[in-house]
């Protein structure tokens, strides 16, 4: 794990990434020249810092991660940035994509460079060549207009760094989807560690009701969490297309990520499996926070700009016009229906699918103790 004043370096470099991303859109929406050039400024100095930062010998897990990227893909300080970049991106922000001129204008010191760095975001290019990045660029004249966001594997490592989290073991021989209701009944299991992730983050919360305080540390919910992730990630990808996932379909018809996802699907479970209809729109907050410190950032996510209520893939009532996180949400019947169509049933996860499953991820770096943990829910 990250000793504390590891984990302070850590903070520290997306903060200085937050405030370059911060400040270049300002300066982007800026008309007059005076607040341009102060903005600018401002943005540069935080550049500069977190160059600095980045050369700083650090013993946190986020720097050492970086760095072993770095040595292993032949990677240059602005390839490092950009990372780092799209990596705070998807942890502080809904929109987990940015453009290649965003990136760059938010990590480059001036005009000048920012033309040499688009280099970094060509096809042909490390990142995108060896995976860490990915984006819809197919040469290098659209690197600067196309959307770029981290590759899964590649925040994986991150996220994991930044915890002080266990690397995961790639999960190998992924067994297929046989079906939909395979693929919701490991969602299920997602959802469960989500709401016990939660509990033990916020006690007073409403995820409190029908749930009982178990001995799952917070660091081990979390890695549960994850791996449960990439588990499903793996299935899926070894699913032939001929078989229709319904979540996974809906959500990549609508651009979710997977803490989007969570949220409808534990709308469902909701509806299907509890007498609570409606969840309160601050609880499915608190569901996707990895950490307390989360919960300002994915307010977003659940506000009524967000995706989910925009696109109308979630109901809501609100009890106050100017408070729009006060109040409840379900599940709108035509999302229910295309989670559950050509499922003949959605009862509980048999014991069967259950051991295959618990089986299959025991190979990932000693899940099984946490799986025997969670019990019979």
């Amino acid at each position: 794990m990250n000793r504390p004043g590891a984990r302070g370096a850590a903070r520290h470099l997306l903060l200085l990434c937050e405030q370059a991303d911060q400040l270049a859109q300002r300066v982007r929406r800026s008309t007059r020249a005076t607040a341009r050039g102060r903005l600018e400024g401002r943005r540069k100095a935080a550049v500069k810092a977190l160059q600095k930062a980045l050369r700083t010998r650090s013993k946190d897990r986020l720097h050492e991660a970086l760095a072993v990227m770095a040595k292993g893909h032949t990677l240059e300080g602005r390839d490092v940035l950009a990372l780092l970049f799209l990596f705070n991106r998807r942890v502080r922000s809904q929109d987990a994509i940015a453009t290649g001129r965003e990136i760059v204008e938010a990590c480059a010191l001036d005009e000048d460079e920012a033309l040499a760095a688009s280099v970094t975001l060509h096809p042909d290019h490390p990142l995108v060549a060896k995976g860490l990045v990915e984006t819809g660029a197919a040469c290098a004249e659209e690197a600067l207009d196309s959307p770029f966001r981290l590759a899964e594997s590649c925040f994986t490592t991150l996220y994991r760094a930044y915890h002080g989290l266990p690397e995961i073991t790639e999960p190998t021989n992924a067994p297929a989807y046989r079906s939909g209701r395979e693929h919701l009944a490991d969602w299920r299991i997602l959802v469960e560690i989500a709401r016990r992730r939660a509990l033990r983050l916020f006690p007073r919360s409403g995820w409190a009701d029908g749930l009982t305080p178990d001995d799952i540390g917070l660091p081990d919910l979390q890695d549960g969490f994850l791996r449960v992730v990439a588990a499903i990630r793996a299935r899926e990808d070894a699913t032939q297309k001929e078989v229709p996932l319904p979540i996974r379909d809906l959500s990549k018809e609508f651009g979710l990520d997977h803490r989007e996802t969570l949220v409808l699907v534990t709308l469902l479970v909701q509806e299907l499996y509890t007498s609570r209809v409606t969840v309160d729109l601050l609880d499915l907050v608190r569901l996707i926070a990895d950490e307390e410190d989360d919960v300002p950032h994915w307010r977003r996510a659940l506000s009524a700009d967000g995706r989910l209520r925009s696109l109308g893939l979630i109901n809501t009532e609100t009890e106050f016009e100017d408070r729009d996180l006060f109040g409840t949400a379900w599940l709108p019947e035509s999302v229910a229906e295309r989670f559950l169509a050509g499922q003949d049933g959605t009862g509980p996860i048999s014991p069967d699918e259950k051991t295959r499953f618990k089986d299959w991820l025991a190979s990932m770096n000693g899940s099984r103790d946490f799986f025997d943990r969670m019990g019979p829910g």
